[in-house]
């Protein structure tokens, strides 16, 4: 009996090891939390670290690690973004917004390795299993202050999921 505790134990060290402990943040405790509302403040429980994450441009939601039910913690909303010249972006801004309102939903500051998340719900976007959504809008704000609006609804917080892919990186600067 003692040796299958040691085993468990060790499988869950490996587990989280293998996905990096949970990204860039806190592992996904919300701890800059401010209600949402169409005043323009935001909630927060994204990468925001200086020392980065890993596994910049990767689909993280579809991967087995950061989808429901997956390795690591659930992220609602995950990407990456890149600089021109193909570098990491660092403190790069994306916001998403109730689709059609200016009711600002979550901001996510990129850290070193480019990435960006938040594990806070989103309604608006859909989750595996979930119901029809109303979708967001997303805007994506460089260091510069250059803003990138994307054109059309989005229903899916995987950004790496398109963008990297068919659709072109997501770029700042």
């Amino acid at each position: 009996m003692c040796v299958f505790k040691y085993f468990l134990a060790f499988m869950a060290v490996a587990a989280l090891v293998a996905c990096g402990g949970g990204g860039g943040s806190d592992g996904g405790a919300d701890t800059n939390n401010t209600s949402s509302s169409s005043s323009g403040s935001s909630s927060s429980g994204s990468s925001g670290s200086a020392a980065g994450s890993h596994n910049a441009g990767t689909d993280c939601m579809n991967s087995g690690c950061h989808n429901v039910g997956g390795a690591g913690v659930t992220f609602a909303s995950a990407g990456t973004v890149y600089r021109s010249n193909g570098a990491a972006q660092s403190n790069a801004e994306v916001r998403l917004y109730v689709f059609n309102t200016n009711t600002l939903l979550v901001r996510m500051q990129t850290d070193a390795s480019g990435n960006f998340y938040t594990t806070q719900a989103i309604d608006e976007l859909y989750v595996e299993g979930g119901d029809f959504v109303t979708g967001t809008n997303v805007e994506l704000e460089g260091p510069g202050g250059g803003i990138h609006t994307m054109p059309g609804k989005v229903t899916n917080g995987s950004c790496n999921g398109c963008h990297g892919q068919s659709n072109g990186r997501l770029t700042a600067n």
